[in-house]
């Protein structure tokens, strides 16, 4: 309820029943008193949701919940947050194969393609994707993502390397295709 449809039930209870003075501000009172509680419970949940909504955010992007995703980004989450692995939303969603999650992250212009994480050999996004296989992920990193193609882990394993080791084949075969 707005204030302005406080203010008009407040004017319907005194027109319909006749209230004195001392009531009158009485409900005054209260109609300002809860306009001004409503407000500090909105900034205690924005306060909450901030603080919050990150691991919220990486969450969704680990079940590959692109709807809840999307509801994050609209509310500005910080999309390149890390969590206590040094994961970020975009490298959690290549990590567990999420197709329509990576494409919906690439898509967000402050998306950093490029964030190692530090638990997993310092590896980027496009590395883990490529080491684990997921072609369709690796293909449209190679299109749509301004990533770098050829960053090793921290043992200097290249993409195309780890890709090579793991035996999969279709994903070196586009990398050679690619020129990486």
């Amino acid at each position: 309820m707005t204030l302005a449809a406080d203010d008009e039930t407040a004017r319907e209870l005194k027109a319909s029943h006749d209230i004195d003075e001392r009531a009158d501000t009485a409900i005054d009172r209260f109609l300002r008193a809860d306009h001004v509680l409503k407000e500090a419970l909105a900034f205690t949940v924005d306060s909450f949701v901030q603080s919050k909504w990150p691991h919220a955010l990486c969450e969704a992007a680990k079940q590959g919940d692109v709807n809840a995703v999307r509801v994050y980004i609209a509310k500005g989450v910080d999309v390149n947050w890390k969590n206590a692995h040094g994961a970020t939303p975009f490298y959690i969603a290549v990590r567990n194969g999420h197709v329509d999650t990576v494409r919906l992250l690439a898509n967000v212009r402050r998306v950093d393609y490029d964030a190692v994480c530090h638990h997993a050999l310092d590896a980027s996004p496009f590395w883990t994707a490529c080491r684990l296989g997921h072609y369709e992920i690796v293909e449209l990193m190679l299109k749509e993502c301004a990533c770098d193609r050829t960053r090793p882990n921290r043992y200097g394993i290249s993409p195309l390397d780890a890709a090579r080791a793991a035996g999969h084949g279709d994903v070196v075969k586009l990398l050679e295709l690619h020129g990486v």
